[in-house]
């Protein structure tokens, strides 16, 4: 047998030999036969906040993957994976707001120049511009916290943890050496079992401080991570701020679309535009004479409407509106008819039909 094969053979018989050793220390310690060398209360404050900040980014990452991207499949999370892995970035896949905006710019063109097809094209261009703007955050979400968050866990931590389980097996050697040299009996032994425990010992120590100083490492990280949070935030704020006056401006040019259509349309009587209710009303009033159906005519016909909208009041002769409140609603001769009049407890004032549906 060659010396190669000799030193090979030697090495795996220490090898088990320091697992056995190992094992059956552990086992010890549990039933409480043989001593244990504990860590200090400071090195037993820094693991714990370890394993804290571990846990809790491991969680938050999750969450926050799920809030740029709800709709990715098991698929598109494993391109994103490899993707990110190699440095490449996330892709350009359509979001969900996208392909809404293609329908409606689609819908749009198709129905030609009515009110309607106008209008959905003013509303897929915004959806199309509320999509860039969601690629945008979702990519600065990605660069700025996800990933540096990610590279804390896959070096810094998974390093931490190597070397925890590096210091766990150099203790359970240098308590197995202990217990050796206490069951010393013969001089040669105890000679031989005091050499190992200062060898075990030495090397315990190095581990620790080595360990240590990586476990205190983690409170520098997260001061990193307090910037990559802030990053966040303001990148998630700029969004939103983006589509709230995206959203707005669209929500205003729709308005004025609509106030000018009915503008152009020919003014409607407060018996038309009460519907069905008023030509009931009408038809009950054929069999009055001609005082009273006069009468009957001349008086506003009060209904209840649900208010789909909320809606600000322009000025004191317009009244406020909550959605899904329901508020009394009524027409009064020579009042635009895009509006009518409506009344909450002591409240009255006139209120966009647009914003209202008749019960």
């Amino acid at each position: 047998m060659g010396e190669d094969a000799k030193q090979s053979m030697l090495n795996m018989k220490r090898g088990v030999l320091t697992t056995f050793n190992r094992a059956r220390q552990l086992t010890e310690e549990r039933l409480g036969s043989s001593e244990k060398t504990d860590f200090d209360q400071n090195f037993e404050n820094l693991s714990a906040r370890a394993d804290r900040a571990k846990q809790w980014t491991e969680k938050i990452l999750r969450q926050t993957e799920i809030v740029l991207r709800p709709s990715a499949g098991s698929n598109e999370k494993i391109e994103d994976f490899v993707r990110g892995k190699l440095g490449k970035g996330l892709p350009t896949r359509q979001v969900p707001v996208e392909l809404l905006a293609q329908h409606m710019v689609t819908a749009g063109e198709e129905f030609g120049s009515i009110p309607l097809g106008h209008a959905l094209l003013k509303c897929g261009q915004t959806e199309a511009a509320l999509g860039l703007a969601e690629k945008e955050f979702v990519g600065t979400g990605v660069a700025r916290f996800i990933n540096p968050w990610k590279k804390f866990l896959e070096d810094e931590m998974r390093s931490i943890q190597k070397e925890k389980s590096i210091l766990s097996r150099k203790r359970l050697d240098l308590d197995s050496a202990k217990a050796r040299q206490k069951r010393a009996k013969t001089t040669d032994r105890m000679q031989a079992a005091d050499a190992e425990v200062r060898q075990c010992q030495n090397e315990f120590d190095r581990q620790y401080e080595l360990t240590k100083l990586m476990l205190e490492g983690v409170s520098k990280s997260q001061v990193s991570h307090l910037r990559n949070l802030q990053d966040f935030i303001e990148a998630q704020e700029a969004y939103h701020r983006e589509c709230a006056e995206k959203l707005q401006e669209l929500h205003q040019d729709m308005r004025r679309s609509f106030s000018a259509m009915n503008a152009t349309a020919p003014p409607m009587t407060p018996d038309e535009d009460l519907g069905a209710y008023s030509e009931g009303a009408a038809s009950a009033a054929g069999s009055l004479d001609v005082t009273t159906t006069q009468t009957f005519s001349s008086a506003p016909v009060h209904r209840r409407a649900k208010v789909i909208y909320d809606y600000d009041a322009a000025n004191d002769q317009e009244l406020s509106l909550l959605a899904d409140e329901v508020v009394v609603v009524y027409s009064v001769p020579g009042l635009d008819s895009a509006y009518m009049m409506a009344e909450r407890g002591g409240e009255k004032g006139k209120v966009p039909v647009a914003y209202i549906q008749l019960l």
